[in-house]
């Protein structure tokens, strides 16, 4: 018997550390503005990139993505704003500033 909560015990211990590294380290968030005016800006979307994780913007321009300690740079994109890459720090919380798309 105690043999087997020795093992159960061991096999927990392996686990729970096993299972913390499959999930986000940390979440990022932000606000997204335009250049312009520093008005938020909606429908951007939010990537961490080399992945396939995304997140978007609302009416408030406000995003929230989770990301892994190996992940190091977020991609904004919208049709109407220039594309940005952002290397992220050791912040968890960004303000991003968009410029229109020159035509």
């Amino acid at each position: 018997m105690l043999r087997k909560y020795t093992r159960l015990l061991l096999l927990t211990a392996w686990i729970i550390p096993a299972a913390w590294s499959v999930t986000a380290d940390r979440t990022i968030s932000g606000t997204i503005v335009t250049a312009d005016d520093n008005t938020p800006v909606e429908g951007v979307q939010v990537a961490v990139k080399g992945t396939n994780r995304t997140s978007g913007t609302q009416a408030d321009g406000v995003f929230y993505i989770p990301v892994k300690e190996k992940d190091s740079v977020l991609t904004f994109t919208h049709s109407d704003y220039e594309q940005q890459d952002v290397k992220l720090t050791s912040s968890n919380d960004y303000t991003i500033t968009m410029r229109h798309k020159k035509q």
